[in-house]
């Protein structure tokens, strides 16, 4: 649960976001972020906005309402946008929740891979990198997309193939990501349906698993990458 520390933070960076009620904090969230020699900054200086090279610049400012709730039994919060800006550029672009990296069944913000949050919050939670490097860097991904129809940073599938997925993307070999995704795999519905796929060697020539008709090397070849991977790391477990 976020601390007293935490809530002191909020009302110095973000005070348009407040703690409304035990485990809920709510409010509009403003926030500048800029792209400059391959790095993303979260509120950067204005001088630096204007020093940065056009070749390299990106730069959003933009305002979402949101609320942050942290369920009972939940091991980080969730992030809801409440303002109805995601459901719009969803409408406009014909888009599904899924599409808008939202969750169907409760409409809370994917704000990262289930590893990934692992990892971020290994040492404890800490709200102001919740913010800084999980919400705000969504929403700018979403404000750019809203204007160009690309994803920053690409796609992962949805499920259990999305976990798989991004193991499959990273690039140095740990057999600590493998066991993890695996851990974060057997929590899912699908885990019978993906554990009998992980009996089965992929190939490159086998159509996709997206159903796109594609063979897999050409359209996701991460999945391809993380099935191997999960494969060999089952066997060093066996």
């Amino acid at each position: 649960m976020w601390t007293r520390d935490d809530l002191s933070w909020l009302a110095v960076s973000y005070p348009t976001l407040q703690e409304t009620k035990p485990r809920v904090i709510e409010g509009s969230l403003t926030f500048k972020m800029l792209r400059a020699n391959g790095q993303y900054l979260v509120n950067p200086p204005d001088k630096l906005v204007l020093d940065t090279s056009p070749a390299d610049h990106l730069y959003i400012s933009d305002t979402y309402k949101v609320r942050i709730t942290w369920p009972e039994g939940e091991p980080y919060p969730k992030a809801h946008e409440i303002g109805g800006k995601l459901a719009e550029t969803a409408k406009r672009l014909g888009k599904s929740l899924l599409d808008m990296h939202q969750y169907e069944q409760d409409g809370a913000l994917c704000l990262a891979a289930a590893m990934d949050l692992e990892r971020t919050f290994c040492k404890g939670f800490e709200l102001d990198i919740f913010v800084e490097e999980l919400l705000i860097p969504y929403f700018f991904a979403q404000s750019h997309h809203a204007e160009t129809r690309v994803w920053l940073w690409g796609e992962l599938m949805h499920g259990s193939l999305g976990l798989i997925e991004w193991l499959g993307r990273q690039e140095v070999r740990d057999n600590g990501d493998a066991q993890l995704t695996l851990k974060h795999i057997l929590a899912q519905r699908d885990r019978d349906e993906i554990m009998a796929l992980l009996r089965v060697r992929p190939r490159g020539h086998y159509l996709c698993l997206c159903g796109s008709g594609k063979k897999m090397r050409d359209c996701h070849a991460d999945v391809q990458n993380g099935i191997t991977r999960l494969r060999m790391a089952i066997s060093s477990m066996s």
